[in-house]
């Protein structure tokens, strides 16, 4: 109920501040949203981001993936290459299905310390996936020191969706489905 709360906040004064800026120039609108926009992401972290790069759910007393990946897309937009880092390292340490299961898709839910669901949920992997292409473009050509492998581990989990997660209907068309079909966990 609490995170809820906190993001009717956010809206409303967002709302507020979107609203004056009919009274101001171009320039100053986009100073205004670019506070907005960081101020956002800020509170975002602090609330729900702990320093290790877990995404907690507080209602729920868990972390899923949706929210790591949602968290990932969010750095990477904010150019937060720190926070970024933090949850794809806290993400494959313990939402990675690489050791269990020999796939790049990750476990759905953690909790308690450990994972408690390993079933995949496709909306998350792919967010994962394109968080990791943003992180490859924005990141990996720049050549810097330490970067990670961002691109190719994107291509790893973007293959094993279309092999684990989609399915052909009887006519031939492929569709995505919410999670692995054939998964027995």
């Amino acid at each position: 109920m609490y995170s809820r709360a906190l993001w009717i906040i956010f809206a409303i004064s967002a709302s507020v501040i979107i609203n004056s800026c009919d009274r101001i120039d171009t320039g100053s609108a986009k100073i205004v949203s670019k506070k907005i926009t960081e101020s956002g992401w800020s509170g975002f972290k602090q609330f729900f981001i702990d320093s290790s790069g877990k995404v907690n759910r507080i209602e729920d007393g868990d972390v899923v993936s949706e929210g790591q990946a949602y968290a990932m897309l969010r750095a990477v937009w904010m150019d937060d290459k720190e926070c970024f880092d933090n949850c794809y390292r806290w993400t494959e340490d313990n939402l990675s299905r690489v050791k269990t299961k020999s796939d790049n898709l990750l476990a759905w839910q953690w909790k308690q310390g450990e994972v408690y669901d390993w079933m995949p949920a496709s909306d998350a992997d792919i967010d994962y996936a394109l968080s990791l292409i943003f992180a490859d473009y924005k990141w990996s050509k720049k050549n810097l020191i330490g970067v990670e492998d961002y691109g190719g581990k994107a291509k790893a989990v973007l293959s094993d969706i279309l092999d684990k997660e989609t399915f052909r209907t009887l006519s031939g068309k492929l569709y995505l489905g919410p999670w692995v079909m054939d998964d027995k966990d």
